[in-house]
């Protein structure tokens, strides 16, 4: 998705369509992306917060000035890095605690719907597992709100995190797919 917005932004359409299967956080390769409210959580100010960086209920610790983006940021922040344990190292920096470093180059910029306004413009396939854990769902919906609304299919299968394979499923994948290749080239 990150390549998307990417391509959209220099004024090009390298797809006609997409399909997400269960997708996991966006990083924006934009060192720009967030950077005034990265800076603001490095500041002086914040050093409660950064200090019990990544656990614990971190938003009360943002103070009462901190503002929707700041809370969104953290919490889905938060969300992503629960997902440590269960799948390994996801994030190529396997240091949890970037917070500590003081380096805005090291935290990452985790595209949400709340934090940019720039949406997918191209008709988009979404496909999760309704047993999937509830961290990944809320990155699949993350996902999904960073398209354009009223170009989103969205299918939930019954199995976790995987392609489904039920016959039933992959029929109506396949139709989901093909009505967004038909509205792509219309």
């Amino acid at each position: 998705m990150a390549y998307m917005f990417d391509q959209q932004r220099r004024g090009a359409t390298p797809f006609g369509f997409a399909v997400f299967f269960s997708p996991i956080f966006i990083a924006c390769p934009d060192d720009s992306y967030c950077e005034q409210l990265i800076m603001r959580l490095l500041d002086d100010n914040h050093t409660a917060f950064r200090s019990s960086f990544p656990d614990g209920d971190l938003v009360p610790l943002l103070g009462l000035s901190a503002s929707t983006a700041e809370r969104t940021f953290v919490e889905y922040l938060q969300i992503v890095l629960s997902m440590h344990s269960m799948v390994g190292r996801i994030l190529p920096n396997t240091c949890l605690d970037f917070f500590g470093e003081g380096k805005a180059e090291v935290i990452p910029r985790l595209l949400h719907p709340l934090l940019t306004e720039d949406r997918i413009q191209i008709p988009t396939v979404h496909v999760t597992g309704s047993k999937d854990v509830p961290s990944m769902v809320e990155q699949s919906w993350v996902a999904q709100r960073l398209c354009n609304a009223s170009l989103v299919r969205v299918h939930s299968h019954m199995g976790g995190h995987e392609v489904p394979f039920k016959k039933s499923d992959v029929k109506a994948v396949v139709s989901s797919v093909r009505m967004a290749v038909e509205e792509a080239y219309e």
